[in-house]
């Protein structure tokens, strides 16, 4: 059966074209036909010119966009590819999990690292990959495409600046790969989803405070004042300094008497914490409105909580919503 694709162009990388101020965003309509053209696959596609940005100009609202033109045309279409900057695609792609959840139809990141108007560039072979696993009958959820692999779009972080390998699944199996124009799963698709599930509300006050020695805890009072959740990346598997001229476990209580919501995260990439194995974790656990996470990477984290502040409406909910896994984003 002929898959139907919808292509959603938001600008990026792969758009860009050079300017006396550098590169900037512009549309590429004409390139992607010119290289769908040369696939050999069975498909039909539609564009979408959504918008043309930097990806580094994306903010929550543009990916609330991006999903409800999917949810709009959700019936109408085998399958979405979204093609976006890389600067904030693990972001983006960890913002449409939440959005969307339980899709049994794929939803696909791709971009590039080059633009398609410079020679060399990576852009055909990503553009090419992801029509190969979003036309896959295993294909299914979020999941960003790049170099020939499949990436979970909870899981996902940019690890390279220049290098085409620039994204990697973090603590955990890719999705899938694609070799010669083939989809190969890696994990199995699950047989028992859940009816999708649109959401519409992601609220952006959320900030994250990563903790480096000196820091000045005043930091806190600082996010108080602009965000409702604080996110604090603390050192190794879970540590708050225990200084008494910083003072950080002072001004977390203060923030969660204002009602601050706090979750305690790490910023080691691998393996997750655990605020309960040193002192330094344990003196500020057991507070009201504080969470310790597991293993989640920062930029899920962001985005889950953004998802979970503008869907609950007390702190009971929105604990339940960030430590509930959605596609392996939480584990423990």
């Amino acid at each position: 059966m002929t898959k139907r694709i919808l292509f959603i162009l938001t600008g990026g990388t792969i758009s860009a074209q050079d300017s006396d101020q550098g590169l900037v965003a512009g549309t590429i309509n004409q390139e992607l036909t010119d290289i769908l053209a040369s696939s050999e696959l069975d498909f039909s596609y539609e564009l979408a010119n959504l918008f043309s940005i930097d990806s580094t100009n994306m903010q929550p609202e543009n990916w609330l966009q991006i999903a409800q033109v999917i949810q709009d045309q959700y019936d109408y279409f085998d399958g979405f590819i979204v093609v976006h900057g890389t600067d904030t695609m693990a972001y983006g792609a960890a913002a449409l999990s939440y959005l969307i959840q339980n899709s049994e139809k794929p939803i696909v990141f791709t971009g590039s690292q080059v633009p398609l108007s410079k020679i060399g560039n990576d852009g055909v072979k990503n553009i090419l990959d992801a029509v190969t696993y979003a036309t896959s009958d295993d294909a299914y959820a979020v999941s960003i495409v790049f170099h020939g692999e499949v990436l979970l779009g909870t899981r996902s972080r940019k690890v390279r600046s220049r290098s085409y390998q620039a994204f990697q699944t973090i603590d955990f199996a890719n999705r899938a790969v694609v070799r010669s124009q083939k989809a190969l799963p890696i994990l199995n698709r699950a047989n028992d989803l859940a009816p999708v599930q649109f959401y519409h509300q992601l609220n952006p006050r959320v900030g994250l405070i990563k903790l480096t020695p000196g820091l000045p805890a005043q930091v806190i009072e600082a996010y108080s004042q602009m965000t409702d959740v604080i996110i604090i990346e603390g050192f190794g598997i879970g540590g708050i300094p225990q200084l008494s001229q910083l003072d950080y476990a002072g001004q977390i209580r203060r923030a969660v008497s204002q009602g601050k919501y706090v979750i305690l995260t790490t910023q080691v990439p691998m393996e997750g914490s655990d605020y309960e194995v040193y002192a330094v974790g344990q003196s500020i656990l057991g507070e009201k409105y504080i969470i310790e996470t597991a293993n989640i990477t920062s930029e899920a984290l962001v985005l889950k909580a953004m998802w979970a502040l503008g869907n609950s409406t007390d702190f009971a909910q929105f604990k339940a919503m960030i430590q509930q896994p959605v596609d392996y984003d939480y584990l423990k």
